[in-house]
Formats: C-alpha cells, structure tokens, sequence
C-alpha cells in the first residue's frame, strides 16, 4: 500500500509512523508501538537503505520496546543492529546511548553481559571518552 509511495510520501509517512509509535510508548502500549515500528522498518529500509542512519534509529526504537517488554534477545538483536550502524557512521552520540541501553540490561538478575569492539577509526574518535575500547557486542 504505501510501501510504493513516492519518496516524499515516504517521508512524510515515516514521519506520522515515528510519532505514532512514540505516542503510544508514552500511553504503554507497547505491542501497538512495535506493529508502527516495524512497518516503519520495512518503509525505511525500500526508502533509505539497511545502512541509514534512520533504519539505525529505527532499530534502537524497536530495541527499546523490546526491553520494556523485557524481551532481552530480541532487545539485544535490535540494538546492535543499531549499534553497528552508528558506528559505520561514526556518529558517537547515538553508539554511546545505544550501548548505555545494552549496558543497563548487563544485569545478573537477567544472566546477560554485552560489550562492545570498535572498529580502530572508532576507537580514535572515542579516546579520551567514557566508553572502554575493548568491549564485544555478542
């Protein structure tokens, strides 16, 4: 249906798709908000490519549903995803949330412990920051 809509359609969906999705996270309705976030994934990917950055953002939405719903594979599958993108990019703001996100399910209580290795330009750009170096997203 709007799968094949003109890129300024598109965008224009993507964007009343993103905020629907918010809205409901605020309201709790969290199965409503993956259904809008996953068909804004599909959208995203014919539009922009699986290498945007707003796919990665996409992914980081829907990773944080999953936790709040605490499915913590799926949360971890969809964060990384995020994670290896931003990183491509080198866009160090959104890898620092994203791996706050995984780090905040590093718990013994859920038996999960993510890292996460950057690439060497990355590394460059994080010295000095918070972020350790040699970390392994699993």
């Amino acid at each position: 249906m709007y799968l094949d809509a003109p890129e300024k359609d598109a965008k224009k969906i993507c964007k009343i798709k993103r905020s629907i999705s918010f809205l409901l996270i605020k309201g709790k309705l969290y199965e409503e908000a993956l259904k809008e976030l996953l068909d804004l994934e599909m959208i995203e990917k014919i539009n922009y490519g699986d290498d945007s950055v707003k796919i990665g953002k996409t992914y980081k939405s829907i990773g944080t549903i999953y936790c709040l719903m605490e499915d913590n594979d799926k949360a971890k599958e969809y964060l990384t995803k995020a994670y290896k993108i931003f990183e491509a990019k080198g866009i160090d703001k959104l890898m620092t949330e994203v791996l706050t996100k995984l780090k905040s399910m590093d718990s013994p209580r859920l038996g999960l412990k993510f890292t996460v290795v950057p690439t060497d330009a990355t590394a460059k750009s994080l010295k000095g920051k918070k972020i350790a170096k040699k970390k392994t997203i699993k």
